[in-house]
């Protein structure tokens, strides 16, 4: 409901259908990045370019997503053919809220930490 409120319809449809954060488990650091949820089981070789990003600060989330990760969406083979339909159907030029996207981080629990992402579910944000 709030992502109607805020965010243009194909920002919605990316974070609803087609991106997930999640916590890289290989490096002690434990970094945050967002990728394709379509892709995401196939080897790195099989993926299309930047199926996973990983901002480093809150407020590089929103560039992140909306320029660099749908280049990854017009080359992915994996999306369903209805996810493309659903996204041609909206103007992808009408700006979403870039302070929205930092809000919704801040939210779930991502922090800043040195230069890159990490996950503190504990810590509130005010």
């Amino acid at each position: 409901k709030e992502d109607h409120d805020n965010i243009n319809m194909v920002h919605i449809i990316m974070r609803r259908d087609i991106i997930e954060v999640f916590e890289e488990e290989k490096s002690s650091a434990r970094r945050i990045g967002i990728r394709c949820k379509f892709c995401k089981h196939l080897p790195a070789k099989e993926r299309a370019n930047l199926h996973s990003i990983y901002p480093e600060k809150i407020g590089g989330i929103y560039r992140a997503c909306t320029v660099r990760f749908k280049k990854h969406i017009a080359q992915c083979q994996h999306i369903p053919r209805s996810v493309h339909r659903e996204l041609r159907k909206h103007d992808a030029s009408v700006r979403g809220s870039k302070k929205y996207w930092e809000d919704s981080a801040r939210a779930i629990g991502l922090v800043e930490s040195g230069a890159q992402l990490i996950f503190c579910p504990n810590i509130v944000s005010i």
